[in-house]
């Protein structure tokens, strides 16, 4: 875990050839992090989060991969997904690869629109509501509004837009 910091506390003073072996390292120690102890390497999470929004695909892939290993690692624990929310891994991470990706590539805004993001999340937070007793005066529009600090109200509305245009477009 202090190797991972070792490699990131760095990483945007190198050039992207450089970043992209140290992304590699990063994710050959992520597929080896144990689970038994996680907090040492949550402080990672904010940093790789910020990596996403990079234009470099191949840094972003080793990014999504290390998260993906982390969130894996931490699945058992409530408290500890709890604490990953909280460094920013859906403001920053989820939604901000979904928005980047669906703005920047026709086949990803056409496969998101194909399985239908929008039921989905509202399905994904349906189910938090009923799980968690999330009373109805706290939905808005049939989902919750406000998860780990993110206006999820405000995303749907995005993407409901960008389907109305995209359906005025043969494909």
């Amino acid at each position: 875990a202090g190797a991972i910091m070792a490699v990131l506390n760095y990483i945007d003073f190198f050039s992207t050839s450089i970043q992209r072996v140290a992304l590699s390292t990063v994710v050959n120690i992520c597929k080896k992090l144990p689970s038994e102890s996680p907090t040492p390497f949550m402080e990672a999470v904010p940093i790789l989060c910020n990596l996403l929004l990079y234009e470099d695909r191949q840094l972003v892939e080793n990014v999504a991969t290390c998260l993906i290993k982390i969130v894996d690692r931490v699945s058992h624990s409530s408290e500890m997904l709890d604490e990953l929310c909280k460094h920013g891994l859906i403001q920053q991470g989820l939604i901000g690869l979904l928005v980047k990706l669906s703005s920047g590539s026709v086949v990803a805004f056409r496969t998101l629109y194909e399985l239908n993001i929008g039921s989905i999340l509202r399905e994904i937070l349906s189910a938090f509501d009923l799980s968690h007793g999330v009373s109805t005066s706290q939905l808005v529009g049939g989902h919750c509004n406000r998860v780990c600090g993110l206006d999820l109200s405000l995303f749907l509305s995005f993407y409901q837009c960008a389907v109305l245009e995209y359906d005025k477009f043969p494909v």
